[in-house]
């Protein structure tokens, strides 16, 4: 067994295998996601592995983000992983653990606290977790059929079906963003929201500046 603690340690070929050959894989786990995080200004990203007889079996993936002046930046650093581990199926458990303890002793300097945000069931893995110091707090999700409009709209509650109805009395549309003018427009409202209502942290405009010249 081996443990990777840099980028440059990680096998890129073996990492593209794993994310093909795991079922809870996702763009948060592929390492276009790593290399859009370490271009973006205000993030710190990090990564780690793991191997058994030379091949990839792990990765965690993810990024370190404050926010505020330097005091509050001091005290609002936390690791952040979208998506949860990426692991090979057949990962000996001592295998997980000492990535997960590399992951704990290689961030707790960094920040505050380390936060995986698993978007697949590992409740399979959470004595490992607890063994290598983290505590597993299950997530209540809502999972709605929107295969078409019908029944999307079927699902919703009467309260935001009301919503709906009173917005397109409005006359409110949405489209896809033409040019970066639009994009600013967005960004001012959702600002605003997330300001007056929201009351939680909103990643800068340059975040949405990038992924929208990404998608061009």
């Amino acid at each position: 067994m081996k443990i990777h603690t840099d980028i440059s340690q990680i096998d890129q070929q073996q990492w593209k295998e794993l994310l093909d050959n795991t079922p809870t894989a996702s763009f948060f786990q592929t390492p276009e996601c790593y290399y859009f995080y370490a271009s973006l200004s205000f993030l710190e990203p990090f990564i780690f592995g793991v191997s058994e007889n030379e091949k990839l079996v792990g990765i965690i993936c993810g990024y370190i983000v404050s926010d505020g002046n330097f005091a509050k930046k001091f005290f609002s650093r936390r690791a952040i992983i979208s998506g949860g581990p990426l692991l090979d199926i057949s990962i000996e458990k001592d295998s997980l653990k000492q990535l997960l303890v590399a992951t704990r002793q290689n961030l707790e300097k960094k920040s505050i606290y380390i936060e995986f945000r698993n978007y697949n069931d590992y409740s399979t893995y959470t004595e490992t977790f607890e063994d290598a110091g983290f505590k597993y707090s299950p997530h209540l999700n809502f999972h709605l059929n929107s295969e078409n409009i019908e029944i999307a709209t079927k699902n919703l509650s009467v309260s935001k079906r009301r919503d709906i109805k009173l917005t397109k009395k409005e006359d409110a549309y949405w489209e896809e963003a033409k040019d970066m003018n639009d994009v600013k427009s967005f960004y001012e409202l959702l600002n605003n929201l997330y300001l007056s209502k929201v009351k939680t942290p909103l990643f800068p405009f340059e975040f949405f500046e990038k992924i929208f010249r990404i998608s061009l």
